[in-house]
């Protein structure tokens, strides 16, 4: 049984004609539903985030600003005449704006 399960079966033994009177077994039940279903909710918010904050096979973690060492491999087969590396840093801007977002930055 899983704990959505465990939560229905709860929910399936309050009376919905006591559910809203103080002192009764529907009462109470009505009030641990909630709370363990507020519980479910908040339990399967924070695996969804911990998974995002895991870096998928193949995926590194990377600044949001280069290394200089990064922008030295970005400059690999590339003109190396441009200044300032305004060439790295328009790619790497690119890249990053194709990236998949963080969940923090989609709830913000």
């Amino acid at each position: 049984m899983t704990p959505r399960d465990l939560i229905d079966d709860l929910r399936s033994r309050i009376n919905p004609d006591y559910a809203a009177q103080l002192g009764t077994e529907s009462y109470e039940r009505r009030l641990c539903a909630e709370a363990l279903e507020a519980q479910a909710d908040e339990i399967e918010r924070l695996r969804e985030f911990v998974a995002h904050l895991a870096s998928p096979v193949g995926w590194k973690l990377v600044p949001v600003l280069p290394t200089e060492a990064m922008m030295d491999g970005l400059r690999t087969g590339s003109r190396k005449d441009v200044p300032g590396n305004l060439l790295c840093k328009i790619r790497w801007a690119a890249a990053l704006a194709k990236a998949p977002a963080h969940i923090c930055e989609v709830e913000a």
